[in-house]
């Protein structure tokens, strides 16, 4: 399994961009803009706050705000984040950090490599792969929405409701007495 690792160096900021350059150029089942991170307008402020984060630690311009009260929590929010070699990194306080993901495509190529590339082990499993390397907004909602939408789980899923039930066992002498 090729799930974008380190490239075996220690420092854990090095991931392989060849592996994630050839997801990015996968033909993906679905266009990237119907990803619930993608399209409902909450979620798009949120990546615009990223945005604007990102632009704080890398130039230290604060976006205008209204408010001494809305800087103060602007620069909360963005105490919870680094940017190193050009990528921006989200702060956990027991383990590695996680590497941010603003672009829709690439959101994308990480959903389908962690789901399709897994076997499609299903929604919380994906979920779980995804959470411990990266980080956006609303990252269950997009597991979810790719998951529902990989044509060979909805396959599988019908499928397991046309199984033909049997009784129980001890439903048995019932219906053979019944005949």
């Amino acid at each position: 399994m090729h799930f974008i690792q380190d490239s075996g160096e220690t420092n854990h900021h090095r991931f392989s961009t060849e592996i994630l350059d050839r997801l990015f150029q996968q033909r993906l089942g679905y266009d990237p803009k119907t990803l619930p991170s993608y399209s409902f307008l909450s979620t798009t402020r949120l990546d615009e706050n990223l945005k604007d984060i990102y632009k704080f630690l890398t130039t230290l311009e604060a976006p205008a705000s209204i408010s001494i009260q809305d800087q103060k929590r602007f620069i909360k929010k963005a105490t919870q984040f680094y940017v190193q070699d050009d990528k921006m990194w989200k702060r956990r306080l027991h383990s590695s950090p996680l590497l941010v993901v603003l672009e829709n495509q690439k959101r994308m190529a990480i959903l389908h490599q962690a789901h399709e590339g897994l076997g499609h082990k299903g929604e919380q499993t994906t979920f779980d792969t995804i959470r411990e390397r990266f980080y956006w907004p609303h990252l269950r909602m997009d597991v979810k929405h790719h998951v529902q939408s990989c044509h060979p789980c909805q396959i599988r899923s019908t499928k397991k409701n046309d199984v033909c039930h049997l009784p129980y066992p001890n439903q048995l002498p019932f219906l053979l007495r019944s005949m």
